[in-house]
């Protein structure tokens, strides 16, 4: 089972609409998905996250705004409170940048102690979206995790799927 291997399971462009129940995407061992559906019916993009049915956790709907594509959690464990961010940037969304920090400002007054942020950010660091990328990471105080491609092809290789967080001692692997 998926259960033994995964605690947290994020998906970005899940393609899901109103019209398609959760019930179609049960995993055993898991809470209902909680997702977060583009509010354009044109098909493409979406947020996901599967967390563990012995992890409690509480949806934060407080950081959602329906221009930003991102949920947001918390968990709160022995070592202290986690907030995760499951996110998608689409490639011709030129706001996301800076409706992110505005995200981040407002979750930081939430007490923040353990942020991840994790998703399709479309920012290879040698394109402008990855320089912007790291301007974010810079300003917000976040490490990049993710360092080798993502997404390859027979005539590339990018980093699209990125790993943000200011706790990196957490993550054992990316």
């Amino acid at each position: 089972s998926v259960a033994e291997y995964f605690d947290i399971i994020t998906l970005s462009e899940t393609h899901l609409h109103q019209g398609v129940p959760n019930a179609l995407f049960k995993i055993e061992g898991f809470h209902e998905i909680i997702r977060k559906d583009r509010h354009q019916q044109d098909g493409g993009g979406g947020v996901a996250l599967y967390i563990k049915n012995s992890i409690p956790f509480k949806r934060l709907f407080q950081f959602e705004t329906q221009d930003l594509e991102a949920l947001w959690v918390q968990i709160n464990t022995l070592g202290g409170q986690i907030i995760i961010c499951s996110c998608y940037r689409a490639p011709d969304n030129n706001t996301f940048w800076s409706d992110m920090s505005n995200a981040l400002d407002d979750v930081k007054q939430y007490q923040l102690q353990n942020l991840f942020i994790l998703g399709d950010l479309n920012g290879d660091p040698n394109k402008y979206n990855g320089r912007k990328l790291n301007e974010f990471c810079k300003y917000q105080n976040l490490e990049c995790l993710d360092k080798e491609p993502t997404r390859i092809t027979d005539t590339s290789a990018t980093i699209l799927d990125q790993l943000l967080t200011n706790s990196a001692c957490y993550v054992k692997k990316v």
